[in-house]
């Protein structure tokens, strides 16, 4: 489970501002699988906080895919968010290392 932010578009819906990222519009919450491949999507606006959209997008994944066991997600989840998701889930955070530059 992770989010992405991305600039909108001239006729789109709601948009916000994402500080963390410096980009104005919206944001994509999404649930894949270990290829990649999507399992649930929730666009929101870019303000809106990762922690925020998990249950939503998680409900979705869950009643198309039962089966669904393990979820990794990052930092961005952690917390009371966390927490509630374990009832019905395994959630396993993945912290990087401080001074680790990749993928951001």
């Amino acid at each position: 489970m992770d989010a992405q932010s991305t600039r909108g578009s001239p006729q789109g819906g709601d948009t916000g501002y994402d500080a963390g990222k410096k980009v104005k519009g919206r944001k994509r919450h999404v649930v894949v699988d270990t290829l990649g491949l999507m399992l649930a999507i929730s666009v929101t606006a870019a303000s809106v906080q990762d922690r925020a959209s998990a249950h939503p997008v998680m409900a979705d994944a869950m009643t198309k895919y039962p089966s669904l066991q393990t979820v990794s997600a990052d930092n961005g989840y952690a917390g009371r968010c966390a927490q509630t998701l374990t009832h019905d889930l395994n959630i396993e955070i993945v912290r990087h290392p401080r001074n680790a530059t990749v993928g951001r």
